[in-house]
């Protein structure tokens, strides 16, 4: 072949590959798009499945009625069904072999206790000529109904003909007021604890045998709620003079006064909660039902200490340069409750889970005030077990986060996001 119609030839033969690598590259953008639109549709579905499952979650929770956050084992779980019918035997037969079909009776030691002797009904003089041969012993109880007493104080004053000697009178709850202490609890318990109406408790207390008006009983709850308000006001002011605190929010339906017929009923009514644990108080704070960040913030507003929280954004605000004499640290709690909810067939959760129990072995291991246990025995003791379990916390969290298989919106995924936005408010030097 000559020259030029070689270089013709290979023209040809480059025309065509051309066309194929051209015809090639279009198929292959088009399987990428497909493989990107599985891609979505994978995790869509991922998410819907995660959805459902969280559902499910909390459906079995309402069911269940089980609110702790606390794990429970569950070794029927791995049983077989013989064996699961053999224990279920053996538990039977069990029962069967104690008296009164396993049924324990609850003898009520916080009750007071009255003792009555009973002797054989005869004749008294050949009862003292008897002995004792044995005692049995049973038990019955009653209940009183609701019971006013009158006290009639008479309060002497003496003399000595230059000064006089007055006996005390008794303190009143109120001012000129005549209700004991006692008699204002109970009235507050039956209409706050219980729920009763003041008309209720009138006539509760009319049938029991006490005369109770109610203007009476209106003004009586106004003036002691007064009084348990400086009570709240004084609590207020211990907690907070504290070096550390928790503090958390929750809600509870709250009535409401229709004005419409278009008006709701009832509404989701926030209370937060300010806690000191070191001397086992606590203050509620309640502003119309408002889980505005406004109303925590105020609390903390002139506060000096350590603050432990979740990650809610008011509380993370408290870490900011605004509240320099603030610091805040996370709750290993409610990082480890998310990893629970992915649920035990979550491998990678369950992990985490067991990382993070390793801190409350170790911390279950000496209690303050216990053997001579003191805090800085225990901050020293901390400092020696939790640096390498916050390690394999964080190299566990940063290698699923790393996962190109870890739906973004997962539970998983939200649970590994909480902890890493958390982990370095976990500890504190």
């Amino acid at each position: 072949m000559k020259k030029d119609e070689i270089i013709e030839l290979l023209k040809e033969q480059l025309r065509v590959a051309n066309d194929t690598v051209s015809s090639l590259t279009t198929q292959v953008n088009e399987l990428i798009e497909r493989i990107k639109s599985l891609e979505e549709l994978l995790v869509q579905k991922g998410i819907a499945i995660d959805k459902a499952n969280r559902q499910n979650k909390a459906l079995g929770k309402l069911v269940s009625g089980k609110k702790s956050e606390r794990q429970e084992k569950n070794p029927q779980a791995s049983m077989t069904q013989e064996e699961f019918d053999k224990k279920k035997t053996e538990q039977a037969e069990k029962r069967k072999a104690r008296k009164n079909n396993g049924a324990k009776r609850d003898m009520h030691y916080e009750m007071k206790e009255v003792h009555v002797t009973i002797d054989p009904v005869m004749d008294a003089e050949l009862l003292k000529t008897l002995r004792l041969f044995g005692t049995r012993t049973c038990i019955r109880y009653s209940m009183e109904p609701i019971k006013f007493i009158k006290t009639v104080y008479h309060i002497n004053t003496y003399t000595d003909g230059c000064i006089m000697y007055p006996g005390k009178t008794p303190p009143a709850l109120l001012l000129n007021s005549s209700y004991s202490p006692s008699f204002a609890a109970g009235l507050l318990q039956m209409r706050y604890i219980y729920s009763m109406p003041v008309e209720r408790i009138i006539k509760y207390f009319a049938d029991n045998g006490f005369t109770l008006r109610k203007a009476t009983a209106n003004k009586l709850i106004a003036r002691s709620a007064d009084v348990l308000e400086n009570f709240y006001k004084a609590i207020c002011q211990v907690v907070l003079q504290q070096d550390y605190v928790s503090a958390d929010e929750t809600y509870h339906k709250v009535l409401l006064a229709k004005t419409k017929p278009t008006d709701k009923g009832s509404k989701k009514g926030y209370f937060w909660a300010v806690s000191a644990p070191k001397l086992g108080l606590v203050f509620f704070v309640y502003e119309d039902g408002s889980r505005s960040e406004q109303v925590i913030l105020n609390v903390f507003s002139d506060y000096k200490g350590t603050i432990q929280s979740d990650a809610y954004a008011p509380y993370r605000k408290l870490e900011s340069d605004a509240y320099p004499d603030i610091m805040r640290i996370a709750c290993l709690q409610h990082v480890k409750r998310d990893f629970i909810d992915c649920g035990k067939e979550d491998k990678d959760a369950q992990e985490v889970v067991d990382i993070l129990n390793r801190f409350y072995r170790e911390d279950k291991k000496h209690k303050v005030g216990v053997n001579g246990w003191t805090v800085e025995d225990h901050l020293a003791y901390r400092q020696s077990y939790a640096p390498d379990i916050l390690q394999d916390l964080l190299e566990k969290l940063e290698e699923i986060s790393s996962r190109k298989d870890l739906l973004p919106k997962s539970t998983l995924a939200q649970a590994v996001g909480y902890a890493l936005n958390e982990y370095n408010t976990c500890w504190r030097n």
